[in-house]
């Protein structure tokens, strides 16, 4: 699946291609990863709205989808898996590769790829 994805979903136009092997090093230290996220994105926080949620009368643009369904072993406190069940279901790189292409063709602004946990804190892929 990861390499179709790569294929699929690139850094937007203007948008810098992070360094995934920096970022999994920087993740080790809070303040090299700070000081890299500065270095790539400087000191402004966009935030983005997914698309299950409305905020004074506007569909955030960003279309949800779950690549592992509506499993989740955590049941964190913040969710308890009812997110997952908001979201379009993609369980293999051809369904999210649809999901991804139809959300462009309704003028999404792009698609927010979540899912739950197994308690291993690994992804549980559909």
């Amino acid at each position: 699946m990861r390499n179709e994805l790569s294929e699929v979903f690139k850094p937007a136009v203007g948008q810098p291609d992070y360094p995934a092997q920096e970022a999994l090093h920087a993740s080790k230290s809070p303040e090299t990863a700070w000081n890299l996220s500065r270095s790539f994105f400087g000191n402004t926080l966009t935030a983005h709205l997914p698309g299950m949620f409305v905020v004074n009368g506007r569909r955030g643009g960003y279309r949800a989808v779950s690549i592992t369904g509506n499993h989740c072993e955590l049941q964190c406190d913040h969710c308890k898996g009812a997110l997952l069940k908001s979201m379009d279901h993609a369980p293999d790189g051809a369904s999210l590769r649809k999901i991804g292409l139809d959300a462009y063709a309704r003028g999404d602004r792009g698609i927010l790829i979540s899912g739950g946990l197994r308690r291993s804190r690994q992804a549980s892929v559909a």
